[in-house]
């Protein structure tokens, strides 16, 4: 079995293949919050925020900008 997975790791690595990844895509969502907003009452809205990143841009850390 052990020359069955190095000689898959060889023909991949002799191909040449090239490897990507696509966008990702992240949706936060839930809770429900009241207020108001130009003048305009709301009660127990709901919220979804989705958004896009292309993975060579992703940085690790938290909010405050700290290595976790």
């Amino acid at each position: 079995m052990m020359r069955f997975y190095c000689a898959l790791v060889g023909v991949i690595l002799t191909c040449g293949a090239q490897v990507q990844a696509g966008d990702m895509v992240y949706t936060m969502s839930g809770g429900t919050f009241s207020g108001s907003l130009n003048g305009v009452s709301f009660t127990s809205a709901t919220y979804s925020i989705t958004a896009t990143a292309d993975p060579a841009n992703v940085q690790t850390g938290n909010y405050s900008g700290q290595p976790l």
